[in-house]
């Protein structure tokens, strides 16, 4: 058997067979055995010049030692955003370690995004990332970087595994592998949008919402509820939504949308009506919230929520263009005094019919109008509001039964007090045609004296 094993160390006790047990090496890491030589086979270097007197000889076998720790960047880990592991391999030995290799098994669900070495090669297949980093000089160390994609969907605590290995056989195993947990929290951004269709809307008409629910991430967002508070002057006709499901109360209409990944949106859409004395500015407000989550009570970090609440609301304004409604009808001879005017009964025109009153708005309110041929008065474009129409007696005519009209095409009802040429406290909604309020005149009465008085004198 030939061992070699550089300088032999010298015997230290002269003559004394079986003294030398072993020595330590520089770095105190290696331990030598000691081997026992055939007789005259002593080395004449161990100083006593004797070739049988000390038959051992210590012969010193490197020890080797690699180690590997690692780290994460950041920690607590933002789903949907890149970790950083960064992986030191060292060589605790006294001579060079050769064919050193580290071996990175990434955790389940990461995305492998890139990996660099301080010296060799690295590469990554299957999740697997493999660095060879060839001879490592003692005391020298060597640095792998790699980064991972966190998935936006990801709640659960990673688990990193690192191992080294080299060409040596190693007197310690126990700091060849090491591992890294990571904390995993989800962080969400949710806005929400809404547009009005049509604006300006008229009183009386539809009008719709489109409200348009987008998480920019980076994670993704759970229990998403959308919340819009319809105007008062609106009332609820119907709701849909892409997705989750829809309820209305009060005019609160909610959507559940539930969960939304990063960069997924979601629309919801809403129909109304508007009022029809509405004349003015209407606003609707909508809000979205994802409520945080505790996904493991045992792991304080893993919390689920929201990064920027500022753009969670939205209003629109929506100007609304007023239902304008109308007052009308005529001036005739009520032949037979039943307050209803007939085909054959003759119009009265020329006659003055005055209007007044206050609209919605707070205006006041005064027209004129004068009938015409066919004995017909229409006083249009009005705003909702409470008016009367009085009429100046025409000459000529004594007075006779004034009858209130109604809404055009016997639809609705209306409020009024109907005293002599006047109808007084007309509520008009917006969108009304107010109609047949007619002024029924009678012909004067002509006595003998009065025919007489009219006939000229023939004599």
């Amino acid at each position: 058997m030939v061992l070699t094993t550089g300088a032999i160390a010298t015997d230290p006790d002269d003559d004394i067979d079986h003294d030398n047990n072993g020595w330590r090496t520089s770095d105190g890491a290696a331990v030598t055995a000691a081997v026992s030589l055939a007789s005259l086979a002593e080395p004449m270097e161990d100083g006593d010049g004797n070739a049988n007197t000390n038959l051992t000889v210590d012969v010193g076998l490197t020890s080797f030692d690699l180690s590997i720790s690692k780290s994460d960047s950041r920690d607590p880990a933002i789903a949907g955003q890149l970790l950083t592991y960064t992986v030191v391999v060292t060589n605790h030995s006294s001579a060079q370690a050769t064919g050193v290799t580290a071996t990175d098994k990434l955790p389940a669900g990461v995305s492998f995004v890139s990996a660099a070495s301080s010296q060799g090669t690295v590469q990554e297949a299957d999740g697997i990332v493999t660095a060879s980093l060839g001879s490592l000089a003692a005391g020298a160390t060597a640095t792998v970087t790699i980064e991972v994609d966190v998935p936006s969907g990801q709640t659960a605590p990673l688990l990193n595994v690192a191992t080294v290995a080299g060409n040596e056989p190693e007197s310690n195993l126990d700091n060849n592998r090491a591992e890294e947990p990571t904390t995993v929290r989800g962080l969400f951004d949710l806005e929400v949008v809404k547009t009005d269709s049509v604006d300006p809307v008229t009183a009386g008409e539809a009008l719709t919402y489109t409200i348009v629910v987008r998480n920019h991430g980076p994670s993704d967002a759970q229990d998403v509820v959308m919340i819009d508070d319809l105007p008062d002057e609106v009332t609820f006709v119907s709701a849909q939504t892409t997705q989750g499901t829809l309820t209305e109360a009060d005019g609160r209409v909610r959507a559940q949308l539930g969960y939304l990944a990063a960069g997924q949106s979601e629309t919801v859409t809403i129909l109304v009506t508007v009022g029809l004395d509405v004349v003015d500015e209407i606003e609707n407000v909508t809000i979205v919230d994802g409520n945080p989550v505790q996904v493991d009570p045992s792991l304080p970090g893993t919390v689920i929520k929201e990064s920027n609440l500022e753009n969670n609301i939205d209003d629109e304004l929506t100007l609304v263009e007023p239902a304008l409604s109308s007052i009308s009808g005529y001036v005739y001879v009520d032949l037979n005094n039943d307050g209803q005017r007939g085909p054959s009964e003759p119009p009265i025109g020329g006659v003055e019919i005055q209007l007044s009153g206050t609209d919605v708005v707070g205006n006041t309110v005064s027209r004129v109008d004068v009938t015409d041929n066919e004995g017909f008065y229409r006083f249009s474009d009005l705003l909702p509001g409470h008016y009367s129409v009085k009429e100046v007696q025409p000459a000529g005519f004594r007075d006779g039964i004034d009858t209130p009209g109604m809404v055009a095409g016997g639809t609705g009802l209306l409020q009024y007090t109907v005293h002599d040429d006047l109808f007084a406290g007309i509520g008009l909604a917006g969108g009304v045609d107010a109609v047949e309020f007619n002024f029924g005149e009678l012909m004067h009465r002509v006595s003998k004296r009065d025919y007489l008085a009219s006939t000229p004198d023939l004599d």
